[in-house]
């Protein structure tokens, strides 16, 4: 849709014809025609990590959030304007957003070596109380569709020591992680 390095990309839930997709370095872009004549959204925002996550929310078409170098933000009208919800500590740049399906209030963002939750729909957001990678690059996030207190993450970090986990589960919203790779 836009060509170069592009990342993301997702349509509308109710509205097929509003695409968001985004490029590098956090560069965000929005069609309201299905895909022609996108129109960048980024104004207001610090540029984010090479491949900045962004999430356009279950439920409702005009929330999109996006995780950027040092804050997740947060829009309510489709991107024309960008609200910063939050400056988590130690972010190290947005890697990955996913929302609970089934409970579109609780949304979770990874940082470098965190997940940050929020029970809200990006209003107020807290960290995990575990770590399970504090050292290690966060890759991806994803939240079960029915039970917001179970989340995934895998590690971007690649190692070939027989102990190095890559693939982390919690079932108490982030209290304790354990790992669910097979090594």
């Amino acid at each position: 849709i836009l060509g170069s390095d592009g990342f993301e990309c997702e349509t509308g839930y109710t509205d097929f014809n509003l695409v968001f997709a985004e490029i590098f370095n956090g560069a965000h872009y929005r069609s309201t025609t299905g895909g022609g004549g996108m129109m960048p959204i980024s104004a207001g925002m610090e540029p984010g990590p090479w491949q900045t996550p962004q999430h356009l929310d279950y439920a409702d078409d005009d929330i999109i959030y996006t995780g950027h170098n040092t804050q997740i933000y947060r829009s309510t009208n489709r991107g024309t304007n960008w609200v910063s919800v939050y400056t988590p500590p130690a972010f190290g740049g947005g890697r990955a957003i996913h929302q609970c399906f089934t409970d579109p209030d609780f949304v979770a963002c990874a940082g470098a070596g965190r997940v940050f939750y929020s029970t809200d729909r990006g209003l107020t957001w807290q960290p995990t109380a575990g770590n399970a990678a504090t050292s290690n690059a966060i890759s991806d996030v994803v939240v079960h569709p029915t039970n917001p207190d179970i989340m995934a993450i895998t590690i971007g970090t690649y190692s070939t020591s027989p102990t190095f986990r890559q693939a982390f589960k919690t079932t108490d919203r982030g209290a304790s992680w354990f790992p669910i790779d097979d090594t």
